[in-house]
């Protein structure tokens, strides 16, 4: 995502300038600032540049066809002039952008049976979710020489931008956009859960969706679950009865994390797939 040219104007030329600093040096939300004192030299400059749109002092008003976010005086909203520069970045970004996709969050997929027709129901799922696929198995056979170690590198040191280089450094794994597992599970151990957290908001904010297909030995703490907007537990005919698959049940219900996900467990057979959600 390329970064949106946005005008302020306010007759606070310290509070425009100040939000205007804060806009430019801020990160996660493509947004590059100019502030103005009159509408004068905003109409030029929105003239002159491509500009998405103006923020803009309550009660000041322009005649140019262009998106406006007004600076609420209303001090009970967290988004008011007085109040918090992020919410005010938040809503004005929502406004300038009202094209891109909403995402519809992480979904994780995991089966402790380490069936391999998880990852068919993890790319299943990532196609009809328009989602981007993450694989995360024990051992990979990388599509493209590192990429999925290159990601987790990025994420680990916070790089910039890391909604557009997981875009533009994804590949096509059977027919869905996204990153082939690494070769060994132990690049996934070295990436903390505030990490992954970082991760998924950034994607979030960007109206990425994302797909987790989680192997066993990816997972070192428990709490990478918790950061799901949905999980599916697959589960097919020959591993019903399988003691894995019945062990993380039991643990399920007495681990102080585990016990608090609702799972949509999903049975699959040769013939039919049924869904049945439950906590597990």
């Amino acid at each position: 995502m390329s970064h949106m040219l946005v005008g302020i104007c306010d007759e606070d030329a310290v509070y425009g300038k100040r939000l205007m600093e804060y806009i430019n040096r801020q990160k996660d939300y493509p947004l590059t600032a100019a502030a103005f004192t009159t509408t004068d030299a905003l109409k030029e400059f929105i003239k002159d540049q491509d500009v998405k749109g103006v923020i803009l002092e309550e009660g000041i008003c322009i005649s140019e066809n262009i998106l406006v976010y007004y600076l609420k005086k209303d001090q009970t909203t967290q988004a008011c002039r007085y109040g918090n520069a992020k919410e005010i970045v938040k809503e004005a970004y929502s406004i300038f952008s009202p094209g891109r996709e909403s995402s519809a969050g992480v979904t994780g997929v995991y089966s402790p049976t380490e069936n391999r027709k998880r990852t068919d129901f993890a790319l299943q799922t990532a196609k009809e979710n328009r989602a981007m696929y993450f694989g995360m198995e024990s051992y990979g056979r990388t599509l493209e020489e590192g990429a999925m170690e290159n990601l987790l590198f990025a994420v680990k040191v916070r790089k910039d931008g890391i909604a557009d280089l997981a875009v533009e450094s994804a590949v096509i794994v059977e027919g869905v956009k996204g990153f082939a597992s690494a070769r060994c599970f132990l690049d996934y151990r070295e990436v903390s859960v505030e990490d992954y957290q970082w991760l998924f908001q950034r994607l979030t904010d960007a109206g990425i969706s994302a797909v987790l297909d989680i192997g066993t030995a990816c997972i070192y703490d428990f709490e990478l679950f918790s950061l799901c907007d949905q999980l599916f537990l697959p589960v097919w005919e020959e591993d019903m009865e399988d003691p894995r698959l019945l062990g993380f049940k039991e643990v399920s219900e007495q681990h102080p994390v585990l016990s608090t996900l609702h799972w949509k467990e999903v049975f699959l057979s040769e013939n039919k797939t049924r869904y049945h959600a439950e906590n597990c």
